[in-house]
C-alpha cells in the first residue's frame, strides 16, 4: 500500500516490479520509483527498476497516462482487424503512422552542462557526442506541406503554440522529420542544422552492438566496456567477482576519472582560467555574500536563494534560483527535492554559478573578446561588400543583465551591439555567447563558407557577421536592450566615426546606368571613386583601350570606374533623384 509505504500523492497508481518492467520496456511509458519519504524519480533504465525493487522500494505511474494507456488499447482490440484500424491508430500515435509530423527532443535536466547548448564543433572539443538517451521527446506536431526546419526554428522562437512546454529552440536540441515513412533527425547547430540520423536514430551498428553488450547502463559511450556492476558482479565464468577484485575496478574508474579532470583543467583557456582564480578570491565569504557578487553582476544589491518544486514528470526535483532585489531570478541548478534544501547543494550551485557571475570576470571577458571581434569585422565587411551588403561597426560586447523582462530569457548571455545602416542593432546568438564566454573568440570568421543564418532567406539579408548573413530588421539574432545599453553604444560609435563607416558605398547602389565594353568583356560603370572600391575589397583588373575607364573587381564580380572622375560625381539631382556627372 503507497500510504503505508510513505507515498501519498493521489495521482499516482501503484505498480509490481513486473508490470513497471513491461510498461518501460514494451509500452514506452514513463514509469516512476517512488520513494518512503514521498517523493519519486526517473528509472535510466530497466536495471534502475530491479535495484529499486531489491531495496524493497515500489512503484508508480500517473493516472492519466494508464487512463490513455487502458483506453488505447481497448479501442486498439476493438478495432482490430477492422478498416477503420489503421486510421483510428494513427490518430493514437502508432509508431507506423503514415502521417508526416516533426518531433522535438530536449536534453534532459540532469545530463552535464557540458552538453547543453553546445555546438557540434564545442562538443567534440570536450571529446562528447550526441547521445540519444541524454534526450527526451517533448512535442510531436503534423508537418504540413512546405514546413521546413527553419520554419520550424522561427515558429518556435517567436511564435510558440501554447501546449509547447520546452524552451525556445535552440542549440543542442534535436528536430526529428517524420517523412514518407522515413525518419531524418537534425541537431540544431550555433547557425543551422546537421543532419545526425546515423547516431541519434541508432543507424551506428557499434551503438547497437554496445546496447546489446553493455553491463553498465551508464557507460554508452561508444567502447564495448563490461566492467562489472555493483549489483550481481560475475567474471566471465559465471562466478561471483570478489570484493577485492571490485575494488580495484572502483580505483581504475576514479583513477580514470581523475586523469580526464586533470586533463579538462590543463585544457583551460586563459580566460576559463581567470575564471576560476578569481572566484577563489570569494571562497571565504559566507554564501550570503557570495549571492551578493552575483547579484551585482545582474545590476542588483542583494538576493536569496530558494527552490521551486518541479512538476509532471520531473516531480521530486526542484530546481535552484537566486531571486534578486529587483524580482528577477537567476537559474543555478536542479536537484533531487531533499538535496535541493540542503546547504551543501545551495553552496555548490553558488560556487559554481559565481565563476561565471562576478562583476571583475564579466568586465574582462568583455574586453578580452572586442579585440579580436574588431579584426573580424575588416573580414566580415569585405564579405558584405562583394555581395552588395551593408558593412557594420562594431560597438560593445555586452552582458545581459535581465533587467528588461523581454530580454530575460537570455539573463546572463553576452551579445554585442552593432551599428548597421545607421542603426544599432544587438546582435546575439548561442555560439556567440559561447565563444565570448569561454575566451575563444577567433580574429577571423569560423564559418568556412558563407550562408544565411537559420529561419532567414537570402533576400533578407542584409550584413554579414562570422561569414554568416543576417538581417537588421529581423527579431531574430536580436533582443531588446535598455537605454544605458543603447546611451553606450551611440557614445562608441560617435568616438569611432562610426556614420562616415556606415556611409560607406557600396558598387551596386551607385550605378550610373551606363555600360562599357573592352577586349575582356562588358561592365557596368559604378560612380565609386578608386579609393572607395579599395576600401570595399576591389582591384584594378585593367583599363579601357581609350584609357577612361578602370575595371575593378574582386575575384566575382567586376566594375567600371572613371579613370578620372568627374568633377562632383556624386552629386544627386534632387527632381529625379538619379546620379549625374554634370556641373550644377
Amino acid at each position: 500500500d503507497m500510504q503505508e509505504y510513505g507515498y501519498s500523492w493521489d495521482g499516482m497508481l501503484p505498480l509490481k516490479e513486473e508490470v513497471a518492467l513491461h510498461l518501460y520496456e514494451k509500452e514506452d511509458m514513463q514509469i516512476f520509483l517512488l520513494h518512503e519519504d514521498g517523493s519519486e524519480s526517473i528509472p535510466d533504465s530497466p536495471e534502475d527498476i530491479k535495484a529499486h525493487a531489491e531495496k524493497g522500494g515500489i512503484f508508480g505511474i500517473h493516472k492519466e497516462d494508464w487512463n490513455a494507456l487502458t483506453e488505447y488499447r481497448a479501442m486498439k482490440e476493438e478495432l482490430a482487424g477492422s478498416e477503420a484500424a489503421k486510421e483510428a491508430l494513427r490518430e493514437y500515435g502508432e509508431k507506423e503512422q503514415a502521417e508526416n509530423t516533426f518531433s522535438i527532443y530536449q536534453l534532459k535536466d540532469d545530463v552535464p552542462v557540458d552538453y547543453h547548448f553546445r555546438s557540434l564543433e564545442r562538443l567534440q572539443e570536450k571529446g562528447l557526442a550526441v547521445d540519444p538517451a541524454n534526450y527526451e521527446k517533448i512535442y510531436t506536431a503534423p508537418l504540413t506541406p512546405g514546413t521546413t526546419l527553419e520554419g520550424i526554428f522561427e515558429k518556435f522562437n517567436i511564435d510558440r503554440p501554447e501546449d509547447f512546454k520546452g524552451h525556445s529552440l535552440s542549440v543542442s536540441d534535436v528536430v526529428v522529420l517524420h517523412q514518407n515513412g522515413k525518419d531524418t533527425a537534425h541537431y540544431t547547430d550555433s547557425i543551422g542544422f546537421v543532419d545526425i540520423s546515423k547516431d541519434f536514430l541508432l543507424e551506428n551498428p557499434l551503438r547497437a552492438a554496445e546496447q546489446s553488450t553493455e553491463q553498465n547502463a551508464n557507460m554508452i559511450d561508444g567502447i564495448i566496456n563490461n566492467t562489472p556492476a555493483a549489483d550481481g558482479l560475475e567474471t566471465a565464468t559465471g562466478e561471483q567477482i570478489s570484493l577485492e577484485q571490485y575494488a580495484k575496478t572502483i580505483q581504475q574508474e576514479e583513477t580514470a576519472k581523475t586523469t580526464g579532470q586533470e586533463q579538462d583543467t590543463a585544457q583551460l583557456t586563459e580566460l576559463q582560467q581567470k575564471a576560476v582564480d578569481t572566484a577563489k578570491g570569494y571562497e571565504k565569504l559566507s554564501m550570503q555574500e557570495r549571492i551578493g557578487i552575483i547579484a551585482q553582476s545582474f545590476g542588483c544589491k542583494s538576493g536569496r536563494i530558494g527552490t521551486s518544486p518541479c512538476t509532471g514528470k520531473w516531480r521530486g526535483t526542484s530546481d535552484i534560483s537566486i531571486k534578486f532585489d529587483n524580482g528577477t531570478s537567476l537559474f543555478i541548478g536542479n536537484h533531487r527535492t531533499p538535496q535541493a534544501k540542503t546547504a551543501k547543494v545551495q553552496n555548490e550551485c553558488v560556487s559554481s554559478a559565481l565563476v561565471r557571475y562576478n562583476p571583475e570576470i564579466i568586465k574582462i571577458t568583455k574586453e578580452s573578446a572586442l579585440d579580436a571581434l574588431r579584426k573580424r569585422e575588416t573580414k566580415d565587411n569585405e564579405t558584405a561588400a562583394q555581395k552588395g551588403l551593408k558593412p557594420y561597426t562594431l560597438l560593445n560586447v555586452e552582458f545581459n543583465d535581465g533587467m528588461d523582462e523581454k530580454s530575460g530569457g537570455h539573463m546572463g548571455w553576452y551579445y554585442v551591439t552593432l551599428a548597421v545602416g545607421g542603426e544599432i542593432r544587438p546582435h546575439i546568438e548561442t555560439g556567440l555567447n559561447y565563444e565570448i564566454l569561454d575566451g575563444k573568440v577567433s580574429e577571423t570568421p569560423t564559418r568556412e563558407n558563407y550562408y544565411a543564418a537559420g529561419a532567414l532567406k537570402e533576400s533578407d539579408v542584409d550584413y554579414v557577421f562570422n561569414n554568416v548573413g543576417f538581417s537588421s530588421t529581423s527579431g531574430l539574432y536580436s533582443l531588446p536592450v535598455s537605454e544605458e545599453v543603447r546611451e553606450r553604444a551611440e557614445k562608441t560609435l560617435a568616438e569611432l566615426g562610426g556614420i562616415q563607416a556606415l556611409e560607406q558605398p557600396a558598387p551596386d547602389g551607385l550605378m550610373t546606368g551606363e555600360r562599357i565594353a573592352t577586349p575582356r568583356g562588358s561592365f557596368s560603370v559604378t560612380a565609386m571613386s578608386r579609393e572607395q572600391m579599395e576600401t570595399a575589397g576591389y582591384g584594378v583588373h585593367h583599363q579601357s583601350d581609350d584609357g577612361k575607364y578602370l575595371i575593378m573587381g574582386n575575384g566575382k564580380r567586376a566594375f567600371a570606374i572613371a579613370a578620372e572622375p568627374p568633377e562632383n560625381h556624386l552629386k544627386a539631382d534632387r527632381n529625379d533623384n538619379v546620379l549625374n556627372n554634370e556641373k550644377p
